[in-house]
């Protein structure tokens, strides 16, 4: 028996619970971001954008949700993160994250494997009905057709 083994399931129990509606967005948002195993300029500007251009960060710290969040995804992992902030975001909220969400992923320009995973991963955790994931997917894929990238 190793000196942790009394301990193991403790640690292994470790979860996110958002404070904050605006902090259940970031725990969505922030693995999209990180999915392919790097945050790029352009992905960090489009999560930005994203926290100056709506209601639920108005009177939020987003660099310190930003910040915090962050500190979390290195620590649990992409997969926790959404588990735990899929369970705080309001249903009405659901739709327009998941949105973004791919929005985000197409930042750079490509769709990696690891992002394409997680978008799944995250219509699953958000309950997003088929029919409604196959538009957002669609109408985005419109929008960042032919995008520019530049870092």
């Amino acid at each position: 028996m190793g000196f942790f083994s009394k301990f193991r399931k403790s640690l292994g129990k470790q979860e996110f619970t958002p404070l904050t509606e605006a902090e259940a967005w970031l725990g969505i948002l922030i693995p999209c971001a990180a999915a392919d195993g790097e945050i790029c300029n352009m992905e960090i500007k489009s999560l930005l954008e994203t926290l100056m251009l709506r209601e639920v960060f108005l009177n939020a710290d987003a660099m310190n949700l930003y910040e915090r969040v962050m500190r979390l995804q290195a620590k649990l992992g992409n997969e926790k993160l959404i588990v735990g902030a899929a369970s705080k975001l309001k249903a009405e909220n659901r739709n327009t994250v998941f949105c973004l969400a791919i929005d985000l992923v197409l930042a750079d320009g490509y769709l990696h494997e690891n992002e394409e995973k997680i978008i799944e991963f995250i219509a699953n955790k958000l309950n997003i009905e088929r029919e409604m994931s196959d538009k957002i997917v669609e109408v985005l894929l419109i929008k960042n057709r032919g995008k520019l990238v530049t870092a």
